[in-house]
C-alpha cells in the first residue's frame, strides 16, 4: 500500500508589508500564489489531501483537509474546492504579514489529520516581509513535521532568511 500524505499550503495575503507603490508586483505574486494552488491540486495523487491557510496579520482556515479524488474526473469536487479557493473574496491581499500565524494554524491542521495520512508537510508560499506577531520564531519549537518555504519575488522584499531558517530546520 503506498504511504497517504497530507500537505498544508500556508498562503501569504499580506499587502502591507510589500514595497510601497508595487501594485504591480503584489499583484503578479498573487497570481503565482493562485497559480501554485491549482497546480498542486492538479498534481496530487488520488486519495492524499490538500488543505489550505491563508495568512495575513492572523490566519485563516479556507479549506480543511480534502481528499482528491482521481485525477483523470476533471470534475472531481475535491480538486475544483481547492482550485476555487482563491477565486472569491477571501482570499484579497490585505493586511500585515504574520507568517507565524499561518504556520501556527497549518501545524494545527496537520496534527488532527495524523490519524488518517501517514506523511504531513506544510508548504509556505510568501511574498511579502513578515512584519507582525506571531513570528515564525515564536512557533519554531512547535514543528514536528518537513516544512518547505517558497520565496516569490527578491529576497530583499521577503523574510528569505526566516523563511531558510524555519524549512532548513525541520527535515
Amino acid at each position: 500500500d503506498r504511504k497517504k500524505t497530507v500537505t498544508a499550503l500556508v498562503l501569504d495575503r499580506g499587502f502591507a508589508a510589500s514595497m510601497p507603490g508595487d501594485v504591480d508586483d503584489i499583484q503578479s505574486n498573487y497570481k503565482n500564489v493562485q497559480e501554485a494552488l491549482s497546480g498542486l491540486a492538479d498534481v496530487t495523487l488520488e486519495g492524499d489531501g490538500i488543505a489550505a491557510i491563508a495568512y495575513d496579520e492572523g490566519s485563516q482556515l479556507l479549506q480543511d483537509v480534502t481528499t482528491m479524488g482521481s485525477a483523470d474526473n476533471p470534475f472531481d469536487p475535491a480538486r475544483l474546492s481547492i482550485k476555487n479557493i482563491l477565486v472569491g473574496q477571501q482570499f484579497k491581499p490585505s493586511g500585515a504579514t504574520s507568517i507565524g500565524a499561518g504556520v501556527s494554524e497549518g501545524l494545527r491542521v496537520l496534527n488532527a489529520a495524523r490519524p488518517v495520512y501517514d506523511c504531513r508537510a506544510l508548504i509556505i508560499l510568501s511574498y511579502t516581509k513578515e512584519n507582525h506577531g506571531p513570528w515564525l520564531a515564536d512557533v519554531e519549537a512547535k514543528i514536528n513535521l518537513p516544512i518547505y518555504s517558497v520565496g516569490l519575488g527578491l529576497p530583499q522584499n521577503i523574510s528569505a532568511a526566516e523563511l531558510q531558517a524555519i524549512s532548513g530546520n525541520s527535515g
